[in-house]
């Protein structure tokens, strides 16, 4: 008796024939992916390698690539679909209001609602409260984060109060107002005032203007991608129970 399986399977190769991925060329089934003409032409990957995407690793003590390590390694898919053992990791850029409509409670709610997390990390930049925390500062806090607000931009809360599961608040201080930077640089020669008078003399010189004029450093895209790594690596790390 013949195997119906065998047999619907041989009519779609039939009329769907699998091709190899390097030539494009027809492949029967006992070629399984790749056509014995391509084959010798691949080069395998000997070593250590990233788990997450193939890459060769120079240094066999690692898990990750440099790239890859500056990604969270998200793994919902993975244990949902093929079984994978490990923590569910989803991840979400909701973006800014100018560029979606929406606030991102909004759309952080919607897609809790939808996939049910036990906690969500949300990552943002701050305004740093001195020149010496710019870039090199990492705040945590369980109580969520508050959008815009370090800039006066104040928008919906992230927390446990408006998502509905617990919020953790990472943030990275990228920007510093120009207020800021005058009190830095005038609190050294004013150290002998007392602070009710140091803040009068600061006020006066300080206009309304700088209050709201944000600057950062000419190296910011770096700082970021710098602080993008650490920040993946920590979350990868405790993600995979490695901590």
């Amino acid at each position: 008796m013949r195997n119906d399986g065998n047999y619907a399977d041989r009519i779609i190769n039939l009329v769907y024939p699998r091709r190899c991925p390097v030539c494009d060329e027809p492949v029967s089934a006992a070629d399984n992916l790749i056509c014995e003409e391509c084959r010798p032409k691949l080069r395998y990957i000997e070593g250590a390698r990233c788990r997450k995407c193939g890459k060769r690793l120079t240094d066999e003590t690692r898990i990750y690539c440099g790239d890859c390590e500056r990604r969270v390694n998200v793994t919902r898919h993975l244990v949902r679909t093929y079984g994978k053992k490990g923590r569910e990791v989803s991840a979400l850029a909701p973006g800014v209001m100018a560029q979606t409509g929406m606030e991102a409670v909004e759309i952080l709610r919607g897609t809790a609602e939808q996939t049910h997390p036990d906690v969500i990390l949300a990552v943002d930049a701050l305004a740093a409260c001195s020149i010496h925390r710019l870039n090199c500062t990492i705040q945590l806090a369980d109580t969520g984060i508050w959008p815009g607000s370090g800039v006066g931009n104040h928008r919906n809360a992230l927390n446990q109060e408006t998502l509905g599961v617990p919020v953790i608040g990472i943030g990275v201080p990228t920007v510093v107002g120009a207020g800021t930077i005058v009190h830095d640089a005038v609190a050294g020669v004013l150290e002998s005032l007392e602070e009710s008078e140091m803040d009068e003399f600061l006020g006066e010189v300080i206009s309304p203007a700088l209050e709201s004029l944000y600057v950062t450093t000419k190296e910011i895209d770096e700082m970021v991608r710098r602080l993008a790594g650490v920040l993946a690596a920590g979350m990868n790390q405790a993600f995979s129970g490695e901590l």
